[in-house]
């Protein structure tokens, strides 16, 4: 009767699951007609509505281009080059204005652009008639180019007025989209609900019934069926029970008999059994196999019950476990863990003390920017392998190399006054290349070593104080360049200390006004003209006094204010930029120095928007600088922001150019519109003809490619007229002047607003 009924009850729960499904198909279907349907009316959208808002902006642009040909021609008189541009863009005016009234030709405000249009030709048409005259009447023609504006004003309107039209078309159509696929969902969710709410009561009422009767199944086939391995023995100790289980291991595994896998000291485990009347365990192994046996006596039927398992991949797992948790999964050296329990131990038996070394992988950032993680992982296998080769080549080296983390390594070591330091050999070790994944890779060290470490030194301090001077330390030999050993001293601290204060202080140092943009001016050498400045931040701190950018720049680059501080540098100097402009009348620029951080922060081309937008200065009188070292160091993602910035109208220029890696291939690959000559090509001219060919290099690959030259450092008359020999085209320097305040800038160009006004 049993066996009879578990079919019937599984036959039900087949059923629930097949009207299930059923009724999920016809979900499926309904869902499907809804969202067919809402795609068709997502298609006529694309296809009729959304391009007519597209020509709408269009004709905003043409019109505006339409204005700045006006503008171009009342500035330059050129008769020839507007009779030429202007009937192209009018024409282009037209044809986009008469494709929209064909598409919808009932629209409210329609008939008003079109007169607009009719205006432009007409105001054209009375501009080119006064600038053909002799001579020219400029206040005439001035006067109806002021007719323009109102006409471009009107036109924006207008169109505003007819996109919001449009605008409600789409807003109704997609509503009705909208209120079917609701209806559909709101049907498709109360089926769903009550087929699963059908479906779930038989399921369940049947998985009751079936887990009852498959518990006396399970019961009565038990210990049978117990996978591992079970025996009963009787009171003297002898096996008269073994399930499958039992018979499986002693013939597959260890090929004996089912008494033979039970442990040797069998008898002392029944004895402590019997006299604690306790649930007794034991480990034991048998052959290369790790058995674990549990036993209890069962006094009412003098019999012993016996369970057994084979542990031995649990106790390899365990033995891997605590092999992982003091060394490196992916190098196979010791791990943090491992150097804190070491140094304990090394310390308390090293007489003269023990030397305990960071080192950083330099350039590993890069690395993994040229071919992901899984090539840093390689790079560091290689690195680790190469340094555990030189630390074994060392006799007598008492050497440990540990793996901290990323590109973090730790060395603790013996110090040999009168041997290499092992640091040193280490850092020899690295000139040649590594080898990872295919790639050749130029990796170095910038290694920090701590004062002799003796055991009063453990008790008195921890081990990360310890660690920490190391870290000092070899972030002072990163601060150098990278590729240096730096040990620990007095002077190292007092120098982070000062650099603790500056990061301090940075934090409010806007929010206090400390902080003030200076303006070092720029003149092209050909007409004499001053063509802008390069803005200069400078920090007056209320304690230290006047802080050097060379100090507290790096500061900020570090701890990630230099994004802040850049886009408020950046704010404030086209502000003023845009002053000088409206009050002298002619457009200047101002270049501001971009960093690292900021370059690579996914919001530099937002900042860049809102600084324009904000003081209203066009994009092209606004050059950032970006140094070599920068524009090299993550190429693909520097290259894409730069050639947004490009697009946007702003100037690219490359800092310090010829001190880095001064390569053709990313000159060629980067949007780069001038080079910035650095100072130390400047400073021996006229005399050094070495630092003279150096320059005339410089200028003529910057001709070949079509980029601007500017010079920094200029401190002298004879320094300016040399590189106007060359064929320099912008210099800047002490010659010219010094960094000034806003304030002292524009009485510098008070002083000469007479070339300005050319």
């Amino acid at each position: 009767m049993r066996k009879s009924r578990l079919p019937k009850l599984r036959t039900r729960g087949w059923l629930a699951v097949g009207m299930a499904l059923c009724v999920l198909v016809v979900l499926a279907l309904l869902s499907h007609r809804t969202v067919q349907q809402s795609r068709d009316n997502v298609m006529y959208l694309a296809d009729e509505d959304l391009p007519l808002l597209v020509s709408i902006q269009q004709l905003n642009v043409k019109m505006l281009k339409a204005q700045m040909t006006l503008y171009n021609y009342y500035l330059t008189a050129d008769s020839a080059l507007f009779a030429e541009q202007f009937p192209l863009e009018f024409g282009a005016l037209s044809d986009t204005y008469r494709a929209i009234e064909a598409e919808i030709p009932r629209a409210p405000g329609l008939g008003s652009i079109g007169a607009l249009v009719d205006s432009l030709l007409t105001i054209s048409t009375r501009l080119d008639a006064v600038m053909r005259q002799t001579p020219i009447d400029w206040d005439l023609a001035r006067e109806i180019l002021d007719e323009m504006d109102p006409v471009v004003r009107q036109l924006d309107e207008d169109s505003l007025r007819l996109g919001s039209w449009i605008g409600g078309r789409i807003t109704a159509a997609s509503r009705e989209s909208l209120q079917k696929i609701e209806r559909t969902l709101l049907l498709i969710s109360a089926l769903g609900l009550a087929s699963l709410i059908a479906a779930g009561v038989m399921v369940w009422t049947n998985a009751r019934r079936l887990a009852a009767m498959e518990e006396q199944h399970r019961l009565a086939s038990f210990p049978e069926q117990n996978p591992r391995p079970v025996l009963a023995l009787d009171s003297d100790g002898s096996v008269s029970y073994t399930n499958t289980s039992t018979t499986r291991m002693a013939n597959d595994i260890f090929r004996t008999s089912a008494s033979r896998i039970l442990p040797p000291d069998l008898a002392g485990l029944i004895a402590r059994a019997r006299s604690t009347g306790e649930f007794v365990t034991a480990d034991y192994r048998l052959a290369d196999r790790c058995i674990h046996i549990g036993l209890h006596w069962l006094e009412r039927w003098q019999e012993h019950h016996v369970f057994l398992e084979d542990i031995t991949e649990r106790e390899l797992a365990l033995q891997k476990l605590q092999y992982l948790a003091f060394h490196d999964g992916l190098t196979g050296v010791p791990n943090r863990a491992a150097f804190e329990r070491d140094v304990q131990r090394r310390v308390a038996h090293a007489g003269r003390g023990i030397r305990i070394a960071t080192l950083k992988i330099n350039h590993f950032q890069e690395v993994i920017n040229r071919g992901g993680h899984s090539l840093g992982d390689a790079a560091v296998q290689s690195v680790v392998e190469r340094l555990t080769d030189a630390i074994a080549a060392v006799p007598d080296a008492q050497a440990t190399l540990y793996r901290f983390d990323a590109n973090l390594l730790a060395l603790v070591y013996h110090d040999h006054a009168e041997k290499p330091g092992v640091p040193e050999r280490l850092s020899a070790a690295m000139k040649e290349p590594c080898h990872a994944n295919g790639h050749e890779l130029y990796l170095s060290l910038s290694t920090g070593i701590t004062e002799p470490v003796v055991a009063s030194d453990v008790d008195t301090y921890a081990i990360d104080e310890i660690l920490r001077r190391a870290d000092l330390a070899m972030n002072e030999a990163k601060h150098l360049g990278g590729d240096g050993i730096v040990v620990f001293d007095r002077d190292l601290e007092l120098r982070h200390q000062y650099r603790q204060t500056l990061k301090k202080g940075l934090k409010n140092a806007l929010a206090r006004s400390e902080l003030r943009v200076f303006y070092q001016p720029q003149m092209h050498l050909e007409s004499g003209l001053i063509t802008g400045a390069e803005a200069l931040v400078r920090w007056q701190h209320e304690e230290l006094g006047q802080v050097s950018p060379a100090d507290f720049i790096p500061v900020a680059e570090d701890d990630g204010l230099v994004v802040e501080i850049g886009a408020w540098v950046m704010l404030q100097a086209c502000r003023e930029c845009t002053r000088w402009s409206q009050y002298y009348g002619r457009p200047l620029a101002v270049s501001v120095n971009v960093s690292a951080r900021q370059m690579l922060h996914s919001n530099l081309l937002l900042t860049v928007e809102r600084v324009l937008s904000d003081s209203g200065l066009s994009p092209s009188q606004l050059e950032l600088e970006i140094t070599e070292s920068v524009a090299i160091s993550a190429r693909e993602s520097v290259a894409s922001q730069m050639q947004a910035l490009v697009s946007m109208g702003v100037t690219i220029a490359l800092d310090d150019f010829g001190t880095g890696y001064s390569s053709l291939s990313y000159l060629n690959l980067l949007p780069v519109n001038n080079l910035k000559i650095d100072r130390s090509f400047v400073q021996g001219l006229p005399q050094d003809n070495v630092q003279a060919s150096s320059v005339r290099a410089i200028i003529g690959l910057a001709r070949n490619l079509g980029l601007g030259t500017i010079a920094e450092g200029v401190e002298t008359r004879a320094q300016s007229d040399c590189l106007a020999r060359l064929g320099c085209q912008i210099i800047q320097g002490y010659w010219l002047g010094k960094p000034m305040s806003d304030v002292q800038f524009r009485e510098f160009l008070s002083g000469r607003r007479s070339l300005l006004a050319v």
